[in-house]
């Protein structure tokens, strides 16, 4: 299983890279963060491409947006071009059905990948491609912490949030959105975080998840 001091600390890595500037250590990250892009994806069809839509719409210069097929082979070439860009954060977006809680998850199943997609496939052997041979992956996002975090800031002000709420929950299940967190934690493991997005009606409207989600970025940074 990856660890979250797996990959080391930033400085360490890009130090042996000729490509960047030769920084103090303080430096080093904020120039990563701004030379960098955040990745948001969420799979056509579902009733979170709403949120997706304004928060690409808030700051199109700041997100790669992938509005993805739902299909294991989409996610596997959307995790490879990953590899080849420089990436800051990843975000990926789904929906559930539990009104006023948007759920954020700390980890990912390897295996055990056995609901088809659209074309009716499943991946070989149940497995994330690139798995190899891990058991689970795990954001190094403290997501309880963040959880936390906004819903103190939430509660604080109910004029703006409504009675939405942050659920910090364990593994993913085991679908395609927690094939592709899996699988954008093992191309990117410093930062991930994987939203389920509640139904949009009453106050809990897409404005209001979008400004939601601003928060879980903020603390999500820290």
């Amino acid at each position: 299983m990856m660890e979250n001091d797996a990959e080391g600390e930033i400085a360490d890595m890009l130090s042996m890279c000729n490509k960047y500037p030769n920084f103090e250590d303080d430096d080093m990250e904020r120039y990563v963060i701004e030379n960098s892009h955040d990745v948001v994806t969420v799979f056509d069809g579902s009733p979170a491409v709403i949120v997706f839509d304004e928060l690409v719409k808030a700051d199109v210069s700041k997100y790669l947006p992938f509005k993805m097929e739902q299909s294991y082979e989409k996610a596997d070439e959307i995790a490879a071009k990953m590899a080849t860009e420089e990436i800051h954060f990843t975000i990926h977006l789904s929906s559930h059905s539990q009104k006023n809680v948007l759920q954020i998850f700390q980890s990912a199943y390897s295996d055990g990948y056995t609901q088809q997609d659209k074309d009716g496939k499943v991946p070989e052997g149940g497995k994330v491609k690139c798995s190899e041979t891990e058991t689970g992956a795990r954001s190094n996002v403290k997501c309880e912490e963040v959880a936390k975090e906004v819903n103190e800031r939430m509660d604080s002000d109910k004029d703006k949030f409504g009675d939405l709420k942050v659920e910090s929950l364990g593994k993913a299940e085991r679908n395609l959105d927690g094939y592709t967190f899996f699988s954008f934690m093992k191309q990117k493991p410093r930062r991930n975080l994987f939203i389920g997005v509640p139904p949009l009606e009453g106050t809990c409207t897409k404005e209001v998840v979008h400004e939601a989600i601003k928060e879980i970025l903020f603390y999500s940074y820290c």
